[in-house]
């Protein structure tokens, strides 16, 4: 629920930005996770169904709004949560580091050659 400048910034750090078609913050919508609002924002930004979004977060409120959303979760241990606080919100994925984003979310990608 960080604001939006700041979290594009934190994606810059660590090099993430790149891999992120859309970054919102929680005050790019009225009502922040763990609602799914931001979920939905997302995905019409990006014309597509919330089901085809992953969320990354480390927070139950972020596995709570993709849930809400219906999207893919991804949990990551190097935030605020908890491994065990993520785990009893039914994460989908859980990741230890940065570098292990970038090749889930190509995994979690449909292929287009089909």
């Amino acid at each position: 629920n960080k604001r939006r400048d700041t979290t594009v910034e934190a994606l810059k750090v660590t090099g993430l930005l790149p891999a992120f078609a859309v970054v919102l913050g929680g005050d790019s919508v009225p009502r922040k996770k763990p609602f799914p609002d931001p979920i939905f924002q997302a995905a019409k930004t990006l014309g597509v169904q919330a089901a085809e979004c992953a969320v990354v977060g480390d927070t139950e409120n972020d596995v709570r709004a993709a849930k809400g959303a219906g999207a893919r979760s991804i949990g990551v241990t190097w935030g605020y949560g908890t491994r065990d606080s993520l785990e009893a919100a039914g994460v989908d994925h859980l990741i230890e580091t940065p570098e292990a984003l970038p090749p889930l979310l190509r995994a979690l990608t449909p292929s287009k050659a089909a």
